[in-house]
């Protein structure tokens, strides 16, 4: 079984998104999430990246935790991408899977705390994470409409 971990570099971010505070709820429910939104920032902001080996490990993430979630796809669908080849999801290359997710997340990880250090008054990173989400998909609701045909799903022949 495959263990993921974030940076020792960003435990007090993990803490604060993923633990929260006494005087503030987290804004994830646990490490799996903060760590699929932090992957999910780091392909979106770098599609090619090195596989990082971190320096110093900080909080981790058993694989059993995603399983459990129904989540473990997220992690083999990256590195499917990042592979580009389906060799990567063959036997005896899980930790390699697994490794894609902790590269994307430390990348994305570093994006993250670039955004909340932009944004100081922010003590929860609630509102920082939800402006760039917000923009995220304004580029995304943008870029769909000008890429639209509502004719195309018709076969007209």
């Amino acid at each position: 079984m495959a263990t993921v971990y974030f940076s020792a570099e960003f435990s007090e971010i993990t803490e604060r998104l993923a633990k929260g505070s006494e005087k503030n709820k987290p804004v994830f429910s646990n490490y799996m999430q903060l760590m699929l939104f932090a992957s999910m920032v780091g392909r979106d902001k770098a599609k090619d990246i090195d596989i990082v080996k971190l320096s110093s490990k900080g909080n981790e993430i058993p694989e059993r935790i995603f399983t459990s979630n129904h989540s473990e796809g997220y992690a083999y669908l990256l590195a499917l991408q990042y592979a580009q080849s389906g060799d990567i999801l063959r036997d005896g290359n899980e930790n390699d899977c697994w490794k894609v997710i902790e590269s994307y997340a430390d990348k994305g990880m570093g994006i993250v705390r670039d955004w909340l250090f932009e944004h100081p008054t922010d003590t929860t990173g609630v509102d920082t994470l939800l402006s760039k989400i917000k923009e995220k998909a304004e580029v995304l609701v943008n870029l769909d409409d000008e890429d639209s045909d509502p004719m195309s799903d018709f076969d007209i022949n």
